[in-house]
């Protein structure tokens, strides 16, 4: 039952995620794909090791959709950080020594 209920989480936040994703690389979107019907094919089963087998494959493979989405926002985040420098702003600040304040 354990491992089922591994399996379906597992399978519910892979197609949520992929749902999220603008666009997943076309050939990792594929094996999730496969993943996932081969861990539903599984499912049907009684055989837990597959099950487990296949819930292992998947979250693999979800792993590297994360990695790759990760990947594409620190490149937009270097990207839009070259525009972000024309704004910078200098600004001057002056110490203030506390024992130079006079009492309120």
């Amino acid at each position: 039952m354990e491992a089922r209920n591994q399996a379906d989480a597992t399978i519910y936040g892979v197609e949520k995620t992929l749902k999220e994703t603008s666009t997943p690389p076309a050939g990792l979107k594929a094996e999730l794909e496969q993943a996932i019907a081969a861990l539903r094919d599984a499912m049907k089963t009684e055989d837990v090791q597959r099950i487990r087998q296949a819930t292992d494959r998947l979250s693999q493979t979800a792993l590297r959709l994360a990695e790759a989405g990760q990947a594409a926002a620190a490149d937009a985040g270097a990207n839009s950080g070259a525009q972000d420098e024309s704004g910078v702003v200098d600004a001057e600040f002056e110490e203030v020594d506390k024992r130079d304040r006079k009492a309120s």
